[in-house]
Formats: structure tokens, C-alpha cells, sequence
């Protein structure tokens, strides 16, 4: 992708590894923090109605990053948690994942919701 170097910015993904079961007892899964960069855009009103209504109101930004790199949304299935960015001190955790790679530029555009760090975060 070729973004103009004014645009990228440099944010911290966090992400775990899903939660296992062992005898019945949940076992959490590990997290890695690694730097990253890419293109983070406060998000327009269209990009806000894609997100659910409860999390509309918490501050969203948009992350476009390269198509080696896409960002994970929460998988259910695989009982894999959401990555997490942090930027400029801010914790989003990232809801929408789109990869487009039919043009020129390649990418993936990711939107995320701020969240409240817990307790035990820094």
C-alpha cells in the first residue's frame, strides 16, 4: 500500500490467543503486543451506522493497514477475542474488518471502538 508517509502512524496491536478449556475450566489464552503502522482516521457518520447501536456512542476510529495485515474481529466460533489497538493512549478494540484488494492499493480497513481499560491494564 502505498499511503503518503504524512498519513502513517504508528499504534500498538494487542492480541490473544483464544480462550482454552481444560476439565471443564476455562483457561485464558496468552496476548502479544507488537508495533505497528498504518493510516488511523477518526471515522465518519456512514462508517459509525455500520457499527451496532450501543457502540456508536464510544468513539471510533478507522485503521487502514496493510493487506498482510488484517486486523481479527471477535470469532465466536473459535472463541478468539478481538484484536486490540492502542493509539495516542487510547484502547479501541477493533468490530469491522474489510480487505479490498481489487484496486491498485491493496489494504484493509478496520473500525474500532474505544474501550475502557481494565483494572489491571496499564
Amino acid at each position: 500500500m502505498s499511503i503518503p508517509l504524512d498519513f502513517i502512524k504508528s499504534f500498538k496491536l494487542i492480541r490473544a490467543t483464544p480462550t482454552t478449556f481444560n476439565k471443564g475450566r476455562a483457561v485464558k489464552g496468552s496476548t502479544t503486543e507488537t508495533d505497528q503502522t498504518g493510516s488511523i482516521q477518526s471515522a465518519r457518520e456512514e462508517e459509525l451506522l455500520q457499527l451496532p447501536e450501543g457502540q456508536r456512542d464510544r468513539g471510533a476510529i478507522v485503521i487502514y493497514t496493510e493487506p498482510e495485515l488484517p486486523l481479527l474481529t471477535l470469532n465466536e466460533a473459535t472463541n478468539t477475542p478481538a484484536d486490540q489497538v492502542e493509539v495516542s493512549g487510547q484502547l479501541y478494540e477493533v468490530q469491522i474488518v474489510e480487505t479490498w484488494t481489487y484496486f491498485s492499493i491493496g489494504h484493509n480497513r478496520s473500525v474500532a471502538t474505544r474501550v475502557e481499560r481494565k483494572s489491571t491494564e496499564r
